[in-house]
C-alpha cells in the first residue's frame, strides 16, 4: 500500500530475479484488473456500483504508477522529472486506495439502510465518495511534488531497483497514518452494515426472498476480509522503524505491491458473474447470478418495495381476521 523510504546508503545489490517478479505482478494486476472492470461495466451479468468501480480503479492505479520506470530499474537511472512523478504517485496512491475502500464501505451502509425504506442513494452523496478519495490523493501528489522540486537530490531510485522514491520519512508516515485511519473507517462501516442488514432481515416478511441482501452480506464480507490485507500492511510498516533492515526491504515490496493482484481476486476471480462475463462466447451463462446484482441501488429498492408490500399485506390480513 505504501513504501517506506528506506536509507540508501544501506542498500545492497537489487536482485534481478525479484525486479522481474516484481513487474510480472504489477502486470498481471494489471490485466485482471482491466479484465473485472471491462466485465463489469460492458456484461448485463455484472451489475456494480460507481464506488465499487473507484474502488477497483485505484487499485489499477497503484499497479500503474508501480512500472513507470520499468525500463530504467537496471541501469542508468530514470530522468528526474519522471522519478519524481513515479515517487509523487506511489505515496499518494495508498490514500486514494485505502479511501476508495471508505466510500465504498459508506455505499455498503447507505443501500442497507434504505433497503425497507425503498429509496434511492441521493445523487450528491455519490458524487462526494467519488470525489473524497481523489482530493487526499491530489493533495499528498502535490505535497510530494513540492519536497521533490525543492529538494532534488532526495528523489532517488529505490536501493531494490524497482521503483523512484524520496528518501525522506515525512510521505511515508503521512501515508501511513492516513491508511490507518481510512481501514479503521472501513470497519466502523462494515460493522453499521452488519447491523442495519440484521434489523433488515428481523423486519421483512420471512416469506419475503432476501436474496439481494444475501448478496450484499457476501460482498460487506468479502469487503471486510481485503481490508484486513491494508491493516497488516500498517502494522509490517510501522515495524520497519523499529527493526529496519535493507535486506528485506526487497520482500516487503513485494508483500505491499501485491495488494492489486489480490484486489483483482477478491472482486474479480473470485466472483462467478465476472468471471462467466469474460466467456462472452458461451450461450445462456449466467441467467440467474444474485451477484449480478450486488451493490446495486436499483435492484435493492425494487427488492425493498417487494418486501414493504408484503409486509402491508401481511398487517392488512391480520387486521381483517
Amino acid at each position: 500500500m505504501f513504501i517506506r523510504a528506506a536509507d540508501a546508503a544501506s542498500a545492497g545489490s537489487p536482485s534481478l530475479p525479484l525486479v522481474r517478479l516484481f513487474n510480472a505482478i504489477q502486470i498481471i494486476s494489471i490485466i485482471l484488473l482491466v479484465a473485472t472492470l471491462a466485465a463489469a461495466y460492458f456484461s448485463p451479468l455484472a451489475r456494480r456500483s460507481a464506488t465499487w468501480f473507484n474502488f477497483l480503479g485505484a487499485w489499477l492505479v497503484t499497479s500503474i504508477s508501480f512500472i513507470l520506470t520499468m525500463r530504467y530499474q537496471i541501469g542508468p537511472e530514470a530522468g528526474f522529472g519522471l522519478c519524481l512523478f513515479q515517487s509523487a504517485l506511489i505515496y499518494a496512491a495508498p490514500v486514494l486506495s485505502s479511501f476508495s475502500a471508505v466510500a465504498f464501505s459508506i455505499e455498503s451502509y447507505l443501500v442497507a439502510t434504505r433497503t425497507l425504506r425503498h429509496s434511492k442513494i441521493p445523487r450528491r452523496y455519490i458524487i462526494v465518495l467519488l470525489a473524497v478519495p481523489y482530493l487526499g490523493h491530489l493533495a499528498l501528489f502535490l505535497g510530494v511534488l513540492v519536497v521533490g522540486l525543492k529538494s532534488p537530490y532526495l528523489v532517488q531510485r529505490h536501493e531494490t531497483a524497482m521503483y523512484c522514491h524520496v528518501t525522506t520519512e515525512t510521505p511515508p508516515r503521512i501515508a501511513g497514518s492516513l491508511v490507518a485511519l481510512a481501514v479503521i473507517l472501513a470497519f466502523i462501516m462494515i460493522g453499521y452494515t452488519g447491523r442495519a442488514l440484521h434489523r433488515n432481515w428481523q423486519m421483512s416478511d420471512p416469506r419475503t426472498d432476501m436474496s439481494r441482501e444475501m448478496c450484499l452480506l457476501k460482498s460487506t464480507l468479502r469487503f471486510a476480509l481485503f481490508c484486513l490485507f491494508p491493516m497488516t500492511g500498517v502494522t509490517m510498516y510501522l515495524a520497519q522503524f523499529q527493526n529496519s533492515s535493507a535486506s528485506s526491504d526487497s520482500i516487503w515490496v513485494l508483500i505491499i505491491s501485491s495488494l492489486p493482484f489480490w484486489a483483482s481476486i477478491v472482486f474479480g476471480l473470485a466472483e462467478s458473474d465476472i468471471t462467466d462475463a469474460w466467456r462472452f462466447w458461451q450461450k445462456n451463462r449466467g441467467e440467474h447470478y444474485p451477484e449480478a446484482l450486488e451493490l446495486d441501488v436499483k435492484a435493492v429498492s425494487d427488492k425493498a418495495r417487494y418486501s414493504s408490500a408484503g409486509l402491508e399485506h401481511s398487517e392488512a390480513s391480520w387486521r381483517a381476521s
